[in-house]
């Protein structure tokens, strides 16, 4: 069973609703959001386990998705071969990665997975987020 908190079809989250399952933890989620800002942004159902996923994108690609769960919530971030190439090469990157590499690739490139429930998760989350949104607006 998934741990995000919006299982159910109806309604879909807003900001009251956001706001009140993440408590103190929503300016995490407004950083994160903030980190992202200039793409679009669709909240998606994906069925009863899998719930409701906010898709942060450029039109074509997701750049990162958002579950809300009753702990904080997860960034799921997916980078190209080519995205990962450049973000090994960034120092500030290449820390966050060693600590986060997934253990392989999927078919379509490189699932980061970030649980935000702190100061120290969200930075993470947040200069990883600008790295690679910064790499897919020079595309």
């Amino acid at each position: 069973m998934s741990d995000n908190h919006f299982l159910a079809e109806e309604p879909a989250p807003d900001q009251t609703s956001i706001s009140a399952a993440l408590g103190g933890k929503f300016p995490l989620y407004e950083r994160v959001l903030e980190a992202a800002s200039g793409f679009e942004r669709d909240w998606k159902h994906y069925g009863r386990k899998y719930g409701w996923k906010l898709k942060v994108h450029d039109g074509q690609k997701a750049l990162l998705e958002i579950s809300v769960e009753d702990s904080g919530f997860r960034v799921s971030i997916a980078a190209r071969e080519s995205e990962m190439e450049e973000l090994r090469e960034d120092p500030a990157a290449a820390a966050v990665l060693a600590e986060l590499l997934p253990p392989g690739r999927s078919k379509e490139g490189w699932g980061i997975r970030l649980r935000v429930a702190d100061e120290a998760a969200c930075d993470r989350a947040v200069a990883l987020t600008k790295l690679v949104a910064a790499i897919r607006l020079r595309e």
